[in-house]
């Protein structure tokens, strides 16, 4: 028996000198574990703020494709305003070459209008004289 109780004591000391040098390499791994929860709750309010990222970014993304669009109709009516008023142009040149026309068509016909009324009123005075026989001046 003094085997077995020789054998108890030596696993008695065994275990004490085990919890003594197991003592501070226990207390780390609470510490490690402790610190291990900290981290995770820590990743998961980063999980959180990237969640709350990511949906912002995805507004972002749909608000910046919208603005694209209406970028792309703004720069297509532009284009057809630009076409528009290069049309509106050549219309007004054209125009302007016709009244430059009917303003000379007009002055012809106002020059002829006076030369014929001034030749038949030069006509009259000379029947008048003609008729009054009054002597011709000169």
């Amino acid at each position: 028996m003094d085997d077995k109780k020789l054998l108890r004591d030596i696993g008695d000391l065994i275990d004490t000198k085990l919890n003594k040098n197991l003592k501070p390499i226990n207390e780390e791994l609470g510490i490690l574990d402790s610190k291990v929860g900290t981290l995770d709750s820590k990743v998961g309010a980063l999980d959180s703020k990237v969640g709350v990222l990511d949906s912002k970014v995805g507004a972002l993304d749909s608000k910046v494709g919208a603005l694209d669009r209406r970028m792309n109709n703004v720069e297509t009516k532009v284009g057809v305003l630009g076409k528009q008023i290069e049309s509106l142009d050549v219309k007004i040149e054209l125009i302007n070459k016709k009244i430059d026309k009917s303003q000379e068509e007009t002055i012809e016909v106002l020059s002829e209008l006076i030369t014929t009324g001034y030749n038949s009123h030069e006509k009259r005075i000379k029947r008048v004289e003609d008729h009054l026989h009054l002597p011709q001046i000169q």
